[in-house]
C-alpha cells in the first residue's frame, strides 16, 4: 500500500468515528481531581484515594493539606484515617458498586475505575477512636487521578447526594459550583470536626435525608441545582467518551502513518544510498569470475581423454592445458605445448581474454592461482584438500580490479555427487571482506547439466551471523536456519538458450536483523516461508525476484531505534503485474494477528487486522480502492481505559465505503453502528450517513456531507453537530461546546 492510499484509509477511520479528539472545550474537572498518568494492567483508570479529615482554615487551605496534591506528589496529607479505613467506588446513576480497597500505611488507596461514569467515593474509617465518612464525586472518569478525599468534597458530595444520588449523572460545573460553595463555607471555620456525628456530618448513609446538617450546611445545599437534565449530562459524557478516545488514537495515528512511512523511506534511501548496488554488482562479478575458471576444479567440472569427471590428479605436474571445448561449467582439457615445471598449467580463452590457473602440490593440498589478460589486479588463490571430494580445511583469497581489498575465506569445505547430475557442496568458516563478515555453515545443491540446463536448487544456511558495514549502512543478521528452494529461470531462447538461478521460496527459522541507515536503527525478526517469482529484466540478461506470498509464525518490526514495534503472525499473498513498464509485486490479502502495534510513549494497538483487493496494483488511488478492511483491536495506552475496535470497511472501487460498526468503546460504554461515506483524498465526506448507538441509549447522527447532524438520548435530541472549517463541534442544549473532530482554539 502507497502512502496516499494508507493515509487515506487512516484518515477515513478517524473521520467515519469521530475519533480525532481536540484540545479544548472540555470544561473544568473540578474536585481536586488532576492527572497523574501510570500504567494500566486492567482495562480501566487507577485512581489514587487520599482521605483526610482535616480543615484549618483558608491559609492551610490555599498551602496545607486541602491543597489539590501534584500529579505522584508525595506530599503528605495530615489527620489520615488509619490503616484499613474502606474505599469504595460506586457508580453515581445506579449506585453499583465498582471496586472496593482499603487505607494503607501511606494513607492512601487505589481503585481500577471504568470511562465514562460518575463515580462516588466513599471512604469509612477511624481516626483518634472516631468513625469517618468522606466522600467525594468524579463527574467524569475519563483518565487515571489522583483524588483528594477531605471535608470541602464530602461536604459537595453529601449535599448533591441527598438529591440525586441513584438518578443521574453528575457534570462537572455542577460539581465544580457546589465544591466551591463548600470551601466558602468552610473558611470560615476555624475548628470543626468531621466524624460522623460530630458536626456537618450527621446521618450514617450517604445520600440519605439528613446526611448532612441542614443549617450549617444550608448555602451548600442551596448551591445544588433545582433539576438536572439526565439526558443532557449523558449526551455530553458520551461525547466526552468519544473526545476522549482521541487522546490515545492521536498519539497512535494522527501523522502516525507519515511518521512511519518517513521512518521506513528514509531506512530504504540509506539503503539505496549505502552503495549496495555497486557492492552486489562487485560480488556477482566475483561469482561469474569463479565459474569461469573455480568452480569447476572445485566440483570435478572437466573432462580429460577419457574420464567425464576428472580430478587435478588426473592431470600431469609440469604440463600445460587448453580448455578446448567449453561449455561453460563443464570443461573438456587438451595438452597443449609449453608448461612450468613444479605446476599444472591450464588455458582459457574467452573472446580476446585468456584466463591462466596454476596449481601446485604443496603438501596434502591442492594450491592453484587465477589470473587474467584483461585484469593485471586478479588474482584468486585456492588451498584445497588433495582428496577425491575435496573435503577438509580451505583457505581462499580473492582479489580483482572491482575487488581491491581481498575477499578471504576459511573454513571447511566438501563437494559430492549424491545423484545423477546432481552435486551438493558445503562450505562451513568465516567469510571477510571490506564490507562484510559471514559465518555461517552454507550447503547448495546444483543439479543438471549445461544441455538441460544446469542451476542451484537448493541453498541451506546454518547458524549464520553476518555483519555489513559500508558508507551510511550497517546491518548485522542472524539467523537459526534459511532454507532455499531455487527455480531455475531460462534466459535466452533456441539455440542461445541459457539459465540462471533465481530464489523460489525462503523457509527461515529466527532470523533477527538490525540495520542502521541514514541513521535510522530498524530491526526485524522473522520466523516463516516467503515464496517468491522472478523475471527477466535489462533485455534478459538480468533477474529480479519479488515475494508473491508470506507465511510468519512469528514477526517483530521496530522502526527508528523502537518509536515504531509491530508485532504478529503475518500472511499475505501479492500479484506481479506490470505498471508503466515496471513489474511490481502488489497486496491481494494481507492478515496480521495476536498483532501489537506500539509506540514508544507506550501507545499500542493490538488485536487482528485483516484486508483484501480485488484490484491490487493498477490504480491505488482512494477513490479506485476495491476491496475490504476488518479491525478487530484493542488500544491501549498508560493512564487511559483499554479502547475496542471491531469494525469492517468495504470499498467498491468507485469511491463509495461502506462502513460497519459491531463495536466501538470500552469495558462498560460502547457503540454499535452503520453508516456509508464517499471519501474524498483530502478525507472530507463527499456525502455521510452514520448513525453511531451508544448502550447507553445516546445516539449519534450524521446526515449529509458537511458533518451536520444531532446527539440524542431517548428520542429527544440534546446536542446539534456541525462543521467550522475543520472543526467538527457539538453545542448542547444549554449552550456548551465540545469538539468531536479537530481543535476549538
Amino acid at each position: 500500500m502507497n502512502k496516499h492510499t494508507f493515509g487515506f484509509v487512516i484518515g477515513l477511520l478517524l473521520v467515519a468515528f469521530l475519533l480525532v479528539g481536540c484540545g479544548g472545550g472540555g470544561g473544568s474537572k473540578g474536585g481536586g481531581n488532576g492527572s497523574n498518568g501510570g500504567g494500566l494492567t486492567d482495562p480501566g483508570f487507577k485512581i489514587t484515594v487520599m482521605p483526610d479529615t482535616a480543615f484549618q482554615g483558608d491559609a492551610a487551605y490555599a498551602s496545607g493539606p486541602s491543597k489539590v496534591p501534584a500529579p505522584n506528589s508525595e506530599q503528605q496529607i495530615e489527620a489520615k484515617l488509619d490503616k484499613g479505613a474502606t474505599i469504595e467506588a460506586f457508580d453515581f446513576e445506579t449506585k453499583q458498586l465498582l471496586g472496593k480497597t482499603t487505607v494503607g500505611d501511606d494513607g492512601k488507596g487505589t481503585l481500577t475505575l471504568p470511562a465514562g461514569k460518575t463515580v462516588l467515593i466513599i471512604v469509612t474509617g477511624k481516626r483518634d477512636g472516631k468513625d469517618y465518612r468522606l466522600s467525594a464525586i468524579i463527574p467524569f472518569v475519563d483518565e487515571s487521578k489522583d483524588c483528594y478525599v477531605g471535608p470541602a468534597q464530602t461536604l459537595a458530595a453529601e449535599a448533591i447526594g441527598q438529591k440525586y444520588y441513584g438518578e443521574t449523572g453528575i457534570d462537572d460545573q455542577t460539581w465544580q459550583d457546589v465544591l466551591d460553595e463548600a470551601n466558602n463555607v468552610l473558611n470560615g471555620e476555624e475548628e470543626i470536626d468531621f466524624s460522623i456525628g460530630g458536626g456537618f456530618v450527621v446521618g450514617t448513609d450517604f445520600g440519605a435525608p439528613g446526611s448532612i446538617d441542614e443549617g450549617k450546611a444550608g448555602d451548600i445545599i442551596a448551591a445544588v441545582p433545582a433539576e438536572i437534565n439526565s439526558k443532557l449530562i449523558k449526551a455530553k459524557h458520551t461525547v466526552k467518551l468519544i473526545n476522549q478516545a482521541a487522546i490515545p488514537l492521536q498519539g497512535l495515528m494522527d501523522q502516525e502513518y507519515l511518521g512511519v512511512y518517513e521512518i521506513a523511506a528514509e531506512t530504504y534511501d540509506g539503503i539505496q544510498n549505502a552503495g549496495l548496488s555497486a557492492f552486489v554488482e562487485k560480488y556477482t562479478e566475483l561469482g561469474r569470475s569463479l565459474g569461469e575458471m573455480v568452480d569447476p576444479l572445485v566440483f570435478h567440472g572437466f573432462e580429460y581423454e577419457d574420464k567425464w569427471e576428472a580430478t587435478l590428479n588426473d592431470l600431469e605436474i609440469g604440463k600445460k592445458y587448453k580448455v578446448d571445448d567449453d561449455m561453460h561449467w563443464h570443461w573438456k582439457l587438451v595438452d597443449s605445448s609449453g608448461g612450468t615445471a613444479g605446476v599444472i598449467t591450464i588455458i582459457r580463452e574467452i573472446g580476446d581474454v585468456t584466463l591462466t590457473m596454476t596449481a601446485k602440490k604443496a603438501g596434502g593440498n591442492w594450491e592453484f592461482t587465477q589470473t587474467s589478460s584483461a585484469d593485471a589486479q586478479l588474482n584468486y588463490t585456492v588451498s584445497m584438500p588433495n582428496n577425491e571430494n575435496n573435503t577438509g580445511n580451505w583457505a581462499m583469497s580473492f582479489k580483482d580490479k572491482n575487488i581491491t581489498d581481498p575477499i578471504t575465506f576459511n573454513g571447511s569445505v566438501s563437494a559430492a555427487k549424491i545423484g545423477n547430475n546432481k552435486i551438493q557442496a558445503t562450505y562451513s568458516g568465516k567469510l571477510i571482506s571490506k564490507e562484510v563478515e559471514l559465518d555461517a555453515k552454507v550447503t547448495a545443491i546444483q543439479e543438471g547439466n549445461d544441455e538441460d540446463g544446469g542451476y542451484t536448487s537448493k541453498l541451506t544456511l546454518q547458524n549464520l551471523s553476518a555483519k555489513y558495514a559500508e558508507s551510511q549502512l550497517e546491518a548485522s543478521v542472524t539467523a537459526a536456519k534459511v532454507d532455499v528452494s531455487m527455480q531455475r529461470v531460462e534466459m535466452g531462447s533456441g539455440n542461445w538458450a541459457w539459465y540462471k538461478s533465481a530464489p523460489a521460496s525462503y523457509n527461515v527459522e529466527n532470523l533477527k536483523a538490525d540495520i542502521t541507515a541514514d541513521g535510522k536503527k530498524s530491526s526485524l525478526g522473522f520466523s516463516g516461508k516467503i515464496e517468491c517469482e522472478s523475471y527477466k529484466v535489462g533485455g534478459g540478461h538480468d533477474l529480479k525476484t519479488l515475494p508473491t506470498k508470506i507465511e510468519a509464525s512469528s514477526l517483530t518490526a521496530s522502526l527508528n531505534d523502537g518509536s515504531v514495534l509491530v508485532k504478529g503472525n503475518l500472511s499475505g499473498t501479492a500479484v506481479v503485474k506490470e505498471v508503466n513498464g515496471e513489474k511490481k509485486a502488489y497486496p491481494t490479502k494481507f492478515s496480521l494477528t495476536n498483532a501489537e502495534y506500539t509506540r514508544k510513549d507506550n501507545t499500542s494497538l493490538m488485536g487482528s487486522f485483516v484486508g483484501e483487493w480485488k484490484n491490487p496494483g493498477v490504480d491505488l488511488s482512494a477513490n479506485h480502492i476495491n476491496g475490504t478492511i476488518n479491525v478487530d483491536a484493542r488500544l491501549q495506552r498508560a493512564g487511559y481505559e483499554d479502547l475496542t475496535v471491531d469494525l469492517k470497511l468495504t470499498a467498491d472501487g468507485a469511491g463509495n465505503v461502506a462502513l460497519v460498526v459491531n463495536r466501538l468503546g470500552w469495558q462498560n460504554s460502547y457503540f454499535t453502528g452503520s453508516g456509508a461515506a464517499v471519501m474524498s483524498a483530502g478525507y472530507n465526506p463527499d456525502t455521510a450517513n452514520l448513525t453511531l448507538t451508544s448502550n447507553t441509549g445516546v445516539v449519534i447522527e450524521f446526515t449529509d456531507k458537511d458533518m451536520n447532524g444531532s446527539v440524542k438520548v431517548d428520542g429527544e435530541q440534546q446536542g446539534a453537530i456541525a462543521k467550522e472549517g475543520k472543526v467538527v463541534k457539538v453545542t448542547f442544549t444549554d449552550g456548551f461546546v465540545e469538539c468531536l473532530i479537530g481543535n476549538i482554539k
